[in-house]
């Protein structure tokens, strides 16, 4: 497992209009659950290092994301989720999902600041 708990956002990168869309999603994703993700642009991802893979609906429709996606889905012991699952039914439960604090939600201004790029090979990485 990766040392901070990190998510790996997988999905369609056949072209830039793609990538926008999943990196879009990965800050959604990381807004949504209260955990750092990464976006993975490339094959040279062992998925088994992080926590955990969320599955865009279209990551089929690239082979980066296919052979990632297929890997996930085979992995024993990796929590696994589509966009739909994360989607209908999940709810955060009460307040901030990155510090827990009350009355947010789901994430207060203080903590979204924390989200920031990382250009080194990866679109994004969402860090407290």
């Amino acid at each position: 497992m990766m040392h901070n708990g990190t998510v790996l956002v997988v999905g369609d990168v056949s072209d830039a209009i793609a990538v926008e869309d999943l990196t879009a999603l990965a800050f959604d994703v990381a807004s949504r659950i209260g955990r750092p993700v990464r976006v993975a642009l490339d094959m040279h991802h062992d998925v088994t290092a992080y926590e955990g893979v969320v599955l865009a609906q279209n990551y089929l429709n690239s082979v980066t994301s296919a052979v990632l996606g297929t890997e996930a889905l085979q992995a024993e012991d990796l929590c696994v989720l589509d966009t739909a699952a994360l989607y209908g039914d999940y709810t955060p439960q009460g307040g901030c999902v990155w510090c827990g604090e009350g009355g947010a939600a789901p994430v207060h201004d203080g903590c979204f600041a924390g989200v920031a790029l990382d250009a080194t090979r990866d679109k994004v990485l969402a860090t407290l």
